[in-house]
């Protein structure tokens, strides 16, 4: 009885291919510290209304309220108002403090650990400090 020889196929990336992958999984373990450490904007973050638009609304409520209409107090429900630069704005950054606020601290320092800390520092996690490094090696076929 004959037997017969065995055969094996192979896929095999180009090197180009194989060179630009590498290059990619670097620049992403270089820049991954960085984009996991979120530093929000303190600044406004919508613009306030100018005195000319606060005097409209005023002039709006006191006409709606000779007919007998409804007026709006858009006070009341409106952040105070922040001054940066000449720039008057209302800031979402009290909102922000208290959610961060909820988080409970184990859990920030657990995902600060991947990034940058507070002292810039990088993180336990980070890949840097990881103790195996990963690296493709090329498997030879793309000639």
């Amino acid at each position: 009885m004959a037997k017969g020889g065995t055969s094996s196929t192979q896929a095999t990336l180009p090197s180009w291919l194989e060179t630009g992958l590498q290059q990619g999984v670097g620049m992403g373990t270089d820049i991954a510290p960085l984009m996991s450490t979120y530093i929000p904007e303190s600044g406004p973050t919508v613009a306030a209304l100018s005195p000319q638009e606060q005097l409209s609304q005023q002039y709006t409520n006191m006409a709606a309220q000779s007919f007998g209409m409804p007026t709006v107090d858009t006070s009341s429900y409106l952040p105070p108002v922040q001054n940066m630069g000449g720039i008057q704005g209302y800031s979402a950054q009290p909102m922000v403090d208290q959610m961060i606020g909820n988080v409970p601290q184990a859990q920030r320092d657990y995902i600060e650990s991947f990034g940058l800390t507070e002292t810039g520092e990088v993180g336990s996690r980070a890949p840097q400090n990881q103790p195996v490094s990963l690296e493709m090696q090329p498997s030879g076929g793309g000639k």
